[in-house]
């Protein structure tokens, strides 16, 4: 059970609600070509697996399939699996697509889906994504075309974990016998295989001519264009080395108004901005919980969303706003009563620590306009606690290395992938289970608890008790704090290229059906 999400799509200056976008229509096209796509930054590693990175993930999708995927409304759909039964509260059986098969033409066999799952969940492979599939005791193959997953406890999330390409269907063949290496190459079933990357610059990708999708993909080839400067990204969209261009500049509509071949699109997702906070540091000041709850209460969201991003986002919740469920959020201290309630709040506190006056260091990558922009305003929101803010803008890649590797930081702006159930989100707060943010997080025994409570109750009222209660614990330990939510924008030549947009997202997956782009014919 999915709750229902609210999705919108704003094209070309005019907004349409729960619909796909589709360019060209009734024009001819043309067959086979090639899609360029330009966007900002490159993967990170190759292992889906083990990578965390969102914008690693996008390199991953066209070439791996998994279990199910997600729909419109983050519903879950077929993937590899073109059906499932539920047979018990601790029993899936899925059955797989007698047709797919791996770029190298070998069928994807059970043996493959339970050898992929088995490596997530080996502690040896050190997925950060293994606990989110819950207590598994047992995958099992039933002959070539089915798999039966055994639970020790009921996982309400269980499907939407499987929807998430950390639990890709590798060749487990090719793998046991040492031919393939998931850390050094990619090899999937899905609709698209890569047949070149050179580092900073781009990736070829060549159709898989074993795919299962019948006349797909319609494209022969796409090709990935890292182009880190958001101006030389339009430039290529204007001049057409690009088809498709993927933003984070809340302007870009603006920008791009007149230009009748280009159509921006901004796709709700259930990701948003969000502020880590160092709290296991002894030097930091954040590791006296009383600074943290003052810099939260200090936050104004309305202005970080108006002023930063243009009025494109709005004031998110630790449970994203595309759940109904994320009014358990609104109402805790941080979110509640007029600003200045709260900045006498949060003066009240740094005067009981002894802070007032504190200097901090707030790291972001200069690669992403969107965060440089709201690490501007909140520095100027902190002032108002006599708390001095350092901005420190790093390059992608040293910014990784900073915030997720070294843990060098007091505050740092990033962003939180939404995923595809409640409760998943949530997981992001018991550093025990992610490890991605360990270093930085207080684990807080009872709030984990709650979490793993969340994560097994049903959809219902119960489950929104537990989400309540989780909110406000999360609130007062001040340690990750949601800010605004966080759309894809993104651009695309109108005159040259059909393309279909997915109208909501939750896995990072902005361009959720490129195996359907195609070329319009001149």
């Amino acid at each position: 059970m999915h709750l229902a999400k609210r999705f919108l799509i704003t094209f070309s200056f005019l907004t349409l609600s729960g619909m796909m976008l589709i360019s060209g229509a009734g024009s001819s096209l043309a067959e086979g070509g090639t899609i360029t796509w330009a966007k900002p930054d490159e993967a990170q590693s190759l292992d889906p697996h083990t990578d965390f990175n969102g914008n690693t993930w996008k390199f991953f999708f066209p070439v791996y399939d998994t279990l199910v995927t997600t729909g419109e409304t983050l519903d879950i759909q077929p993937g590899i699996a073109e059906s499932w039964e539920q047979t018990s509260p601790t029993t899936y059986v899925f059955r797989l697509r007698e047709n797919a098969a791996f770029s190298n033409g070998r069928p994807v066999v059970a043996d493959d889906v339970v050898g992929s799952l088995n490596r997530v969940l080996d502690p040896a492979t050190g997925s950060w994504w293994a606990g989110t599939l819950g207590s598994v005791s047992e995958i099992v193959a039933e002959g070539d075309h089915e798999v039966r997953i055994e639970l020790e406890a009921p996982h309400t999330q269980l499907l939407a974990a499987l929807a998430h390409v950390s639990t890709a269907i590798i060749p487990m063949e090719e793998y046991n016998a040492g031919t393939f290496d998931p850390t050094k190459e990619l090899m999937g079933s899905g609709p698209f295989m890569v047949t070149e990357h050179l580092q900073d610059q781009s990736w070829t990708y060549r159709a898989n001519p074993h795919y299962w999708g019948e006349g797909l993909p319609v494209a022969d080839e796409l090709k990935i264009l890292i182009i880190l400067d958001e101006s030389a990204r339009i430039a290529a969209l204007r001049d057409g080395r690009a088809d498709v261009g993927t933003f984070v500049n809340p302007d870009l509509p603006v920008l791009l108004q007149g230009d009748e071949n280009i159509t921006v699109v901004t796709q709700e997702t259930a990701s948003y901005y969000n502020l880590d906070v160092h709290a296991l540091d002894e030097e930091s000041p954040f590791y006296d919980i009383r600074v943290r709850q003052a810099m939260n209460l200090a936050l104004d969201r309305e202005e970080i969303s108006r002023v930063a991003l243009g009025g494109m986002g709005a004031v998110d919740y630790p449970l994203p706003r595309t759940f109904s469920s994320s009014k358990a959020c609104a109402d805790v201290p941080s979110y509640s009563g007029t600003r200045e309630s709260r900045l006498e709040m949060a003066r009240a506190l740094m005067a009981e620590a002894g802070a007032e006056g504190v200097e901090i260091e707030m790291l972001t990558t200069s690669d992403l306009a969107s965060l440089v922009l709201i690490a501007q305003v909140i520095k100027q929101q902190l002032s108002d606690i006599d708390m001095s803010v350092n901005i420190r803008q790093l390059g992608y890649a040293e910014w990784i290395d900073a915030v997720w590797v070294r843990g060098d930081f007091d505050l740092n702006v990033t962003w939180l992938t939404g995923y595809g159930d409640p409760a998943i989100v949530l997981g992001s707060w018991n550093p025990d289970k992610t490890g991605w943010n360990a270093h930085y997080f207080v684990s807080v025994p009872e709030l984990n608890d709650k979490i793993a409570e969340a994560q097994s109750t049903p959809d219902g009222a119960e489950r929104d008790s537990l989400f309540a209660e989780i909110c406000t614990m999360i609130d007062d330990g001040a340690n990750m704090l949601a800010l605004v939510n966080k759309n894809n924008v993104i651009a695309y030549r109108n005159d040259l290229v059909e393309v279909k947009i997915h109208p909501a997202e939750g896995y990072e997956d902005e361009l959720r059906y490129i195996e359907e782009f195609a070329r319009i014919a001149p």
